[in-house]
């Protein structure tokens, strides 16, 4: 988003978030903890873009995958894939408490 807003038409690479599971320990990591660091992380990004002037949202970029793209677009990009995840943990909730009740019933 830096770079977009920064630099005139910036060429944004393609980033290898493999090794970022790795890197950052996910699977130790507490699920409400987890949440919290989104949560923080997506607060700082909404307040860095609100301060920003209406224009912004038009800024060009040249993405590595995408191709030419505007801010507007990269950001719609975010919130889809954030609303991926939050759907893939409900639907995980859901068969969690779903096996939860059919072992508590079989008792």
């Amino acid at each position: 988003m830096h770079a977009v807003i920064e630099t005139a038409n910036p060429f944004i690479s393609a980033a290898d978030t493999d090794p970022w599971a790795l890197e950052r320990d996910y699977q130790s990591q507490s699920g409400p903890e987890a949440l919290k660091d989104f949560k923080r992380g997506r607060e700082a990004l909404f307040g860095f873009l609100a301060g920003q002037p209406e224009a912004i949202w038009s800024r060009t970029a040249r993405h590595a995958i995408f191709g030419p793209t505007q801010l507007a677009e990269m950001v719609g990009w975010i919130l889809d894939h954030d609303r991926i995840h939050l759907e893939q943990l409900q639907l995980t909730r859901q068969k969690v408490e779903a096996a939860y009740a059919a072992t508590s019933n079989s008792k």
